[in-house]
């Protein structure tokens, strides 16, 4: 075979490689647009945060969140539900819910990946020293102790059970 027939095959195999390389991107694009459209909807929630202790804070979270491609926007109480400017671009879209909730939705799989973040109070008690004496030794010991109530914020987290309720966001 000719160097000039073998330079024809080589340059026939690359372009036969990179048409079928597009064709698969093309199809990969299509599979994850129709993925997207599928997600498209009004999805509504209701959780109960609380942390793991008897005395703990609890957050009743109600709301919806629609999903229109790319974007997605939420109602919710604890409210209001403010877009967090934060967010990065290829990064969950993040939404402040009250003061101390956050939303989370991944740009992929906004449903099936939304999660929460919230900060729940607890109560517990301690004991503390409310008079102290000297040793002969010069150490300072307790001899009066009292028992008192403190609060402390935990994080608790999860994900949120979405369920749908319109196939197609209401028009406006």
């Amino acid at each position: 075979m000719s160097n000039v027939a073998r330079a024809s095959h080589v340059v026939v195999l690359i372009a036969a490689v990179l048409v079928s390389g597009a064709c698969h991107a093309a199809k990969a694009n299509g599979d994850e647009l129709t993925s997207a459209q599928r997600q498209v909807g009004v999805y509504r929630f209701s959780e109960r945060i609380s942390a793991d202790n008897p005395t703990s804070e609890t957050i009743d979270l109600d709301g919806q969140f629609v999903v229109l491609g790319d974007t997605i926007t939420v109602e919710a109480r604890p409210g209001p539900c403010r877009y967090d400017t934060r967010t990065t671009l290829g990064g969950p879209i993040l939404y402040q819910c009250g003061q101390n909730l956050t939303l989370s939705f991944d740009r992929h799989q906004p449903v099936a990946r939304a999660t929460y973040r919230a900060l729940v109070t607890i109560r517990e008690t301690q004991r503390i020293c409310i008079r102290y004496t000297v040793d002969p030794s010069g150490r300072r010991i307790c001899v009066e102790t009292s028992t008192q109530t403190v609060e402390r914020m935990v994080t608790q987290s999860g994900h949120l059970r979405p369920e749908r309720t319109q196939a197609e966001p209401p028009t406006l």
